[in-house]
């Protein structure tokens, strides 16, 4: 019997997992070697090494006597790591596990003169009630390119609709009629100022008021309630990728701001005097720049660090390479929702692919601003807010915190604590009831409470068409 041939075995050629070149096998000859075993034998170590031996070398021929080497301590002891952005400022040393967050603000006495008017940028298009009445040219040119705003945000509310109904869940259809009826007839609560737990020391208030200090940084800024009647303008020096020209009359009055923040930052914060790196020059740092960098806001801000700061060296790293490096991963999507942009980066093999990075103008203070249209819309218990207030635009930053969430589904957990162990289901997608606190200088404190359909869920699926083109 002739048996048949077996079949032909299929040639694979296997595919890269990684375009980086890996080093093949050490010949066992020199099994004993200890190259490259060690970050002291890498050319950026040896170069530092060599730099420091010459240094040392000009100053024992200079002064005729031969000193110790300098001692180093642990990794990262003598680096800062400070990454800006258009609300916070993160800055701390690399030794450190978490940085410390300091709002990117400054309140500048002003001197003389009228106080210029600060411009808020609304991102979202406003509701035709919150306009002001435009003329003939404007409703015609802005019916072109503008939807209403009802109408864009009932396309976000019939996608919500269809997706409960994917869900079999049960839609209240006056719902936000409901809620509007609750908060027109619901009293807000006065609580004395020695009863509240968490009041705060306002700056410039009878009980606090303000010496001759010219300026106040991070969150005793924050603190002024009213700046203008303080003689204090409130600006912010950043904004996206570059810096915030529009409250600004030059570049370096913005510059002299960042300084003035860093340098309060590192002594307020992390106990660092100017001394130690202004004239000793003992410490080196990392600036983390976004991904779509400008090459003036680089050269500025290593300006800052290098001439006016006196830092010994910097390293300009980019965000999404910083993000992986810190996850412990050499490959990475990295996605960095920020206060007034939105930016996405792969990172392939440690290096920032320049063809896949995007930056979107569209953040958390535009999901803010939308949040605090729709409240409006269902008679939000705070009559007097004003997003250009700061005490108030932190209320609605709280409120976003606490009640956004783009779940639409029944979720149930479990809260396990010492005595008990009990369950809790909440729909998100409900009439929910939320208390919140608006803290005002010289004035008592006044819980509110207010209740909510679909608004925290409708906020948080916004879409780019809400906006404006000319965004920022």
């Amino acid at each position: 019997m002739v048996r048949s041939s077996s079949a032909p075995k299929r040639e694979e050629v296997p595919m890269k997992f990684t375009t980086f070149h890996v080093p093949p096998v050490i010949n066992t000859k020199n099994v004993s070697s200890t190259y490259l075993r060690s970050e002291n034998q890498t050319i950026w170590a040896r170069n530092v090494a060599a730099n420091a031996q010459r240094k040392r070398t000009a100053e024992e021929a200079f002064t005729g006597k031969e000193k110790a080497p300098p001692t180093d301590g642990a990794p990262g002891s003598k680096t800062l790591v400070i990454h800006p952005g258009s609300r916070w400022l993160k800055i701390g040393m690399a030794a450190d596990v978490f940085p410390v967050q300091v709002p990117n603000v400054i309140a500048r006495r002003r001197r003389t003169g009228v106080p210029r008017e600060l411009v808020f940028s609304n991102g979202v298009i406003k509701p035709a009630s919150e306009r002001n009445a435009p003329t003939s040219d404007v409703r015609e040119k802005a019916g072109e390119y503008e939807m209403p705003f009802t109408e864009r945000t009932a396309g976000i509310r019939s996608s919500l609709l269809a997706r409960m109904k994917f869900y079999k869940l049960q839609a209240l259809p006056h719902g936000s009629s409901d809620a509007a009826r609750y908060n027109a007839s619901v009293k807000p609560t006065t609580i004395s100022e020695h009863n509240d737990a968490s009041r705060a020391e306002w700056l410039g208030t009878s009980l606090n008021p303000i010496g001759n200090e010219q300026f106040f940084v991070g969150n005793k800024a924050l603190l002024l309630g009213e700046p203008a009647e303080s003689s204090f303008t409130l600006k912010w020096p950043l904004r996206g990728n570059s810096l915030n020209t529009c409250d600004y009359d030059s570049a370096q009055e913005i510059i002299s701001d960042i300084e003035t923040i860093w340098s309060t930052a590192l002594l307020e914060e992390l106990d660092i005097p100017r001394s130690r790196y202004k004239r000793k020059q003992e410490l080196n740092v990392i600036l983390v720049i976004p991904d779509h960098f400008d090459r003036f806001y680089v050269r500025e801000l290593a300006n800052v660090l290098l001439v006016q700061m006196g830092f010994a060296q910097i390293c300009v790293q980019q965000e999404s390479l910083c993000a992986a490096f810190g996850a412990g991963l050499s490959t990475a999507c990295v996605v960095d929702i920020g206060a007034v942009k939105t930016s996405i980066a792969c990172v392939d093999e440690g290096q920032v692919v320049p063809d896949t990075r995007i930056t979107l103008d569209l953040g958390g203070d535009d999901i803010t601003e939308y949040l605090y249209y729709l409240l409006k819309g269902i008679n939000f218990p705070h009559k007097n807010c004003q997003l250009s207030e700061t005490t108030d635009w932190n209320i609605l930053t709280r409120l976003k915190k606490q009640m956004c969430s783009l779940s639409e589904v029944v979720t149930s957990s479990i809260q396990v604590s010492i005595d008990l162990t009990q369950a809790k289901s909440q729909t998100d997608v409900a009439l929910n009831l939320y208390d919140f606190h608006v803290r005002k200088p010289d004035q008592d404190t006044e819980q509110h409470t207010m209740q909510v359909y679909d608004e925290p869920v409708v906020a948080a699926m916004v879409c780019p068409e809400h906006f404006r083109q000319l965004h920022h």
